[in-house]
């Protein structure tokens, strides 16, 4: 049970663990081709669809995914390219989008050590019938992709009770070779499986839930009637805990994980109605996920089955993850302490851990959630800071402005000597320009959302541009994060801000990405943040070097200096000389250096290396929680230097858990910056596929307007061609 337990908790800091080829990220949107622009030659770079401007714009609008989708609205997405001809030997559509219900629904209902896995089955089906192609999938993927989800199909039926029935006079009926009873608990739903006659690939969930004893109970069919079912009833086992931290005293908030004998994860009653602290949806996708662990006060209450149980406190990265496993009795009530204790104190070490993105509204985004539940989930994630961002979504007949619990500034009530919420707005654009997180506000900037999308319908204006509002924001001391990597498409407006100096901060970044600004010579920062409720708060989070007494002032400074990393689990450390994260050093040629890095989990690392100018200078595979590198490195050119750990091949800290990436260290040489031409190339293409959509769907009320957009662009393009003309040589 404790390895399943360890199996299902690897996965679960974010709402959705999908690989990096699967995960739906803008710049995967728009088919690859070659085409001439403008005279610059965009060979194996996005571009659009021979179509008019009306319906490109309709494209655009289908085709974004929004995070502030409902269910329903995610189901109105417009179907993938499909084959006229269905492949043979594999599943048909209908089965195909059966099983995507079957698995999504099953995480959604019940959380269950395996529901990683089931919903990247469910992500493989989605891409293959609802992701927008040029073409229509090859039919090797729609073979591969049934194999997959039958296999799964099958390994479900073999860790979940599944009955089958059979048809008796128009009636449903258990078969013949359900002859064991179910084991159930009073008063816990247990999941089962329900197979059909005739239809060995169609599968059903079905739940039964007794609250006394009995031989046998209804269970409920998806059609509406209902079968007997044998069962052996036994009653729950009651766990009654208390959650403390090694230097206080009384209960202190936490994570709780209460796997049962049954092979599910439980949840205390407190916050179970709750659902914003009780299940997530998956990002983009008409799915949910139901969270295997609870959020607690410090005291709960919570049945688990007979036999073994095994519970399991977390809290935020700094901490030991705690573990009891414990053998109970049918109806006894057992009264248990779990004491946690930090593996490093970051605060300590001038490291101030913080979440730049946080929505604090219910999960359809539309309603303020209670403040004093965002003080138990802060503490218990153990974020310092948290940034609550207003937005302005616009959605028919109900548009909406959330969370707006205070006016720009601390929300006061939250605040104390160990943790702090600022309120600060998210100024959207979906099609254009993307998203800017304005942290450090004074007052609130309108517009807050532009364009259509997040700022109205199909008409809405993309105007006035987002350097209007950054320009805005500096005036009030702000600090601008670009939110989404580079935004709607993969080409927004995001790299002209970095060329111009308008942006203080990079969320949600790529490395590679990443890199390509080191190598135009940019000295700019990290940052990340969860985007709650899309995920859950802290998920993924940015710690900012702060410099004298813990406050919000010197924290958002940090972040503006780029003295930061950001993190799903593991925390980094990275030196040179005395020389820190998002620092410079002058250094001479034939210097020679000394590089430390160190990575610290409370999971094994995986590996974790050292990259310089698109160089890895240093790197390890290691199963341990630590490691450490110390090297020397002779100086013969400028370097960009950062470190980066993860269990995969991804190290993109939004992407899945245990991840980091730090921000760089700058050493220059004769005062030269690092430079590469065939970097400042693609973000000039970038920036033209962005004008050229931008010139064929953006909304503008006049053409002054419209050339007011353009020739920004062009401005940044200019930019980059002059960092070119000057390095050139």
């Amino acid at each position: 049970m404790q390895k399943a337990f360890r199996q299902a908790f690897s996965g679960i800091f974010h709402q959705s663990s999908q690989t990096k080829a699967n995960r739906p990220i803008f710049q995967n949107i728009l088919p690859r081709t070659t085409v001439k622009l403008e005279g610059i030659d965009l060979a194996t770079t996005p571009t659009y669809p021979a179509m008019n401007r009306r319906k490109l714009l309709r494209w655009t609008m289908a085709s974004l995914p929004l995070a502030g989708l409902t269910q329903e609205e995610s189901l109105a997405m417009p179907p993938g390219r499909l084959p006229a001809q269905w492949p043979k030997d594999s599943l048909s559509q209908s089965s195909l989008q059966h099983h995507y219900t079957l698995f999504t629904s099953l995480c959604h209902r019940a959380a269950l050590p395996f529901q990683d896995e089931t919903l990247a089955r469910a992500e493989l089906i989605y891409q293959l019938l609802h992701a927008w192609r040029p073409s229509a999938p090859p039919e090797t993927e729609f073979v591969t992709t049934s194999r997959s989800t039958v296999d799964h199909a099958l390994f479900l039926t073999r860790l979940l009770p599944t009955i089958e029935l059979r048809r008796d006079n128009g009636k449903w009926s258990l078969s013949e070779s359900v002859a064991k009873p179910i084991p159930v608990t009073t008063n816990l739903p247990r999941i089962i499986l329900i197979r059909y006659p005739g239809e060995s690939d169609r599968l059903e969930l079905g739940e039964l839930l007794v609250t006394a004893p009995c031989e046998s109970t209804f269970l409920k069919l998806p059609d509406g009637s209902d079968v007997g079912v044998p069962v052996r009833v036994t009653p729950a086992a009651i766990v009654r805990g208390r959650l403390f931290e090694a230097n206080r005293k009384s209960p202190w908030p936490g994570r709780v994980w209460a796997l049962g004998s049954d092979g599910q994860f439980r949840h205390d009653k407190a916050f179970a109605g709750i659902g914003t602290v009780s299940e997530k949806p998956v990002v983009f996708r008409p799915a949910w996920r139901k969270l295997p662990f609870f959020y607690s006060n410090g005291t709960f209450e919570v049945a688990v089955p007979p036999g073994k149980a095994s519970f399991t406190l977390e809290r935020g990265f700094e901490h030991e993850l705690v573990h009891l496993d414990l053998e109970l009795k049918a109806g006894e009530i057992r009264e248990v302490s779990l004491t946690g204790k930090r593996i490093i104190d970051m605060r300590d070490l001038g490291w101030v851990s913080g979440d730049t993105h946080v929505h604090w509204a219910v999960n359809a985004w539309d309603e303020n959630e209670d403040p004093e539940l965002l003080r138990l989930v802060q503490r218990a994630e153990d974020v310092r800071v948290v940034n609550n961002l207003t937005l302005y979504q616009w959605r028919p007949k109900r548009p909406f402005t959330k969370p707006d619990h205070a006016p720009m500034g601390p929300l006061k009530s939250l605040c104390d000597e160990d943790y702090l919420v600022q309120m600060g707005e998210e100024f959207r654009n979906d099609n254009q320009y993307g998203h800017i997180n304005l942290l450090n506000l004074r007052e609130m900037i309108h517009p807050i959302s532009t364009g259509p999308g997040s700022g109205g319908d199909a008409k809405a204006l993309d105007y006035p541009i987002n350097k209007t509002i950054i320009e805005q924001a500096r005036k009030q001391g702000a600090v601008v994060c670009e939110a989404h990597n580079l935004g709607p498409f993969g080409s927004s407006a995001v790299p002209i801000h970095v060329v111009l100096g308008l942006c203080d901060c990079l969320d949600q970044l790529e490395p590679q990405h990443y890199y390509r600004f080191l190598d135009c010579g940019f000295r700019i920062g990290l940052g990340n943040g969860s985007d709650h409720p899309a995920r859950l708060v802290g998920c993924c989070r940015v710690y900012a070097r702060s410099q004298g007494p813990f406050s919000f002032a010197n924290w958002v400074e940090g972040l503006r200096r780029g003295r930061t990393f950001t993190t799903s689990g593991p925390l980094l450390f990275l030196q040179v000389d005395d020389t820190q994260i998002g620092d410079t050093l002058n250094a001479h040629t034939g210097q020679v250096v000394r590089v430390r890095a160190r990575a610290l989990s409370r999971k094994p690392l995986g590996t974790f290396e050292v990259i310089s100018n698109n160089e890895v200078l240093k790197t390890t595979h290691t199963e341990k929680t630590e490691h450490r590198f110390e090297f020397d490195l002779p100086i013969e050119q400028s370097r960009w230097i950062t470190a980066r750990v993860a269990r995969g091949d991804n190290f993109d800290a939004l992407s899945g858990p245990d991840i980091a990436h730090t921000s760089a260290i700058y050493l220059t040489v004769d005062d030269k910056p690092v430079f590469r031409p065939e970097a400042a190339d693609w973000w000039i293409n970038n920036i033209r596929q962005h004008r050229e959509r931008l010139r064929l769907t953006g909304n503008f009320a006049t053409e002054e307007q419209r050339q007011e957009a353009l020739a920004f662009a062009d401005t940044g393009i200019a930019r980059y061609q002059s960092l070119i003309n000057q390095n050139r040589g």
